[in-house]
């Protein structure tokens, strides 16, 4: 008997990233009997036992065409059934981009393989449209940690950084999204802003190398590399760090704070997580897994300066399901709507969570007090959790005097003395420093950011 098999997909993208005069999708052993948006169908005659799909999503950008997903499954095909077969890179499992509804009678069988399209690869892409920064990115990135770039199909944020650590090849991930401050460039045309986050500083660099310098030096800069991908690495966790790309082109949130990053700030937040993950386990970039890594096993959120509208506006929205919290010295961690939300989150995940917190700005108004209101935070948990759970660093505002931290000192030598008291030398300093400068004598030789720190102790 013959078996119908229909290849669907949800072609919605206002992005266009799904054009179906450019998708590619064959069944070896069926013949093509119905095309359309969203939508191949093959009749299988019955004498056929072994079928081969190769779906093919493509999209021409920037005057090349791209391959944005691609999808390869075996199947088995037995009385009008489709089985899934083991299918390279998916040793284990049936691919985890496809969905099988099959049903069979005795005048044939009728079987619908949905692939799923919420999220797009184009790492690639990007890569060729960025250029020279995205050379810079591949001469000084961390050889252990690979970046992946996604967008999502359905609405913004578009782009998503996926900074994923070799222990995501053997272990199932966690989850860690990263709020950075909405001020910088969400198009591919340029990683620089991106490569502040991602990459770790060289030591010895020239002065006139200002972005790859591990110490402060002139010109109104006062922010190094934060690290992110060596800190996932030296951790040793299984956990993939998603950056959403914030909508730099709203000249005015529609919302207030966290509107920047849209339905990564809501409660749609877990599900987008775990479509994305989803895409990076069937492109083989996590993986390849015996069992189902979804839902994602833990997830945590993070952000920076003016990312701290995103990341409380998520919390707000996932108090359930998140477990754990950086906040690298976040706008609006001085409020105490804030202290309120944190305390109620970390009194439901008492047994199980993580509050790290750094602070660098502090004093009279109108610079936020965000060091007061941390060590708040940590104080009012006292009892409530335990403490090795909780951090609030600097613990102590003699952390900033000369002498007391070797980081500190090593990050300002070569700088003017008042930069020790200015506010925004010491916000960077809570992204990109931390307290364990090592053995060594700068901190790209054995120094523990605060990010790595945290890492270290966490739960993924």
């Amino acid at each position: 008997m013959e078996t119908i098999v229909d290849v669907t997909w949800d072609p919605t993208s206002p992005h266009d990233f799904l054009p179906d005069h450019e998708t590619d999708i064959t069944l070896a052993g069926g013949a093509l009997r119905r095309s359309g948006p969203g939508i191949r169908s093959f009749v299988i005659p019955g004498d056929v036992p072994l079928l081969a799909l190769d779906a093919h999503f493509k999209k021409t950008w920037h005057a090349i065409e791209w391959t944005f997903i691609r999808v390869r499954q075996n199947f088995a095909v037995r009385a009008g059934m489709l089985a899934p077969l083991p299918t390279p890179p998916h040793a284990f499992s049936p691919n985890p981009l496809i969905d099988v509804a099959t049903t069979a009678s005795a005048r044939g069988g009728h079987a619908t393989i949905r692939v799923r399209t919420d999220f797009v690869e184009v790492t690639y892409a990007w890569a060729t449209i960025a250029g020279d920064s995205w050379r810079h990115y591949y001469d000084d990135h961390n050889a252990e940690t690979s970046l992946v770039v996604l967008a999502w199909t359905r609405g913004e944020p578009q782009f998503w950084m996926a900074s994923i650590p070799k222990a995501c090849r053997t272990s199932a991930p966690g989850a860690l999204v990263f709020f950075r401050p909405p001020n910088t460039t969400t198009i591919p045309k340029s990683m620089t802003s991106l490569n502040r986050y991602l990459l770790a500083p060289i030591p010895g660099a020239p002065a006139s190398e200002w972005e790859r310098r591990d110490r402060l030096t002139g010109g109104g800069a006062v922010w190094l590399r934060v690290g992110i991908e060596r800190a996932l690495d030296r951790a040793g966790r299984a956990v993939v760090q998603f950056m959403p790309s914030p909508l730099t082109t709203v000249a005015t949130p529609p919302s207030g704070p966290g509107s920047e990053f849209a339905a990564a700030a809501t409660g749609a937040l877990p599900d987008l997580v775990a479509s994305a993950m989803r895409l990076l386990w069937g492109h083989g970039h996590v993986g390849p897994f015996a069992t189902d890594v979804l839902p994602v096993r833990r997830l945590g959120l993070s952000g920076f300066s003016g990312g701290g509208g995103g990341l409380i506006y998520a919390l707000a929205a996932n108090k359930k399901v998140v477990k754990e919290i950086y906040a690298f010295d976040a706008d609006g961690f001085e409020a105490a709507t804030t202290a309120a939300t944190v305390h109620s989150w970390a009194t439901m995940h008492a047994s199980d969570m993580r509050l790290r917190m750094t602070a660098g700005r502090s004093g009279p108004a109108p610079i936020a007090d965000v060091a007061a209101s941390t060590a708040g935070i940590e104080s009012s948990l006292s009892g409530v959790v335990p403490g090795a759970w909780i951090t609030a660093a600097p613990a102590s505002p003699t952390f900033w005097e000369k002498g007391s931290e070797r980081w500190w000192d090593y990050a300002l030598q070569d700088m003017d003395a008042r930069q020790r008291g200015d506010w925004a030398t010491r916000h960077q300093f809570a992204v990109y420093g931390g307290r364990d400068l090592g053995p060594g004598e700068a901190p790209a030789d054995a120094g523990v950011t605060w990010l790595e720190e945290f890492l270290r102790g966490s739960g993924f």
